[in-house]
């Protein structure tokens, strides 16, 4: 997800349910983008209350949650969920911004798949 985003270019945006794991993604996307000789400006977000949303089995909330605090990234080019969970907030994503939208799980299978057919 951060190597096709490094990729696009221009403002990447990141948007993050689970607040511990901002910092350390951050620091993974930074030290790829100099692996790639890339200067990128990542900006992201907490989305308070998504989590617990979901925990109670309240997907919509969920994704209704994430869904409307992209909307601060209506400028960038490119936004990324953070999480396998946030990953269900993909079309509200899509849906608000019209931006490309990539998530951990649909870029793990799209990298492995190019892997396997290389």
């Amino acid at each position: 997800m951060f190597e096709k985003a490094l990729m696009i270019g221009g403002k990447i945006a990141m948007i993050a349910t689970f607040k511990p794991s901002i910092q350390s993604m951050e620091q993974e996307f930074y030290a790829l983008a100099d692996e790639l000789g890339k200067t990128a400006q990542l900006d992201s977000i907490f989305v308070d209350d998504a989590m617990a949303a979901l925990s109670q089995g309240d997907l919509q909330t969920h994704n209704n949650l994430i869904g409307e605090a992209s909307s601060v990234f209506a400028d960038y080019q490119v936004v990324m969920l953070a999480q396998f969970s946030t990953s269900q907030a993909l079309s509200a994503v899509e849906e608000r911004l019209g931006r490309t939208v990539l998530t951990s799980p649909l870029s793990a299978v799209r990298k492995l798949k190019k892997s396997l057919l290389s």
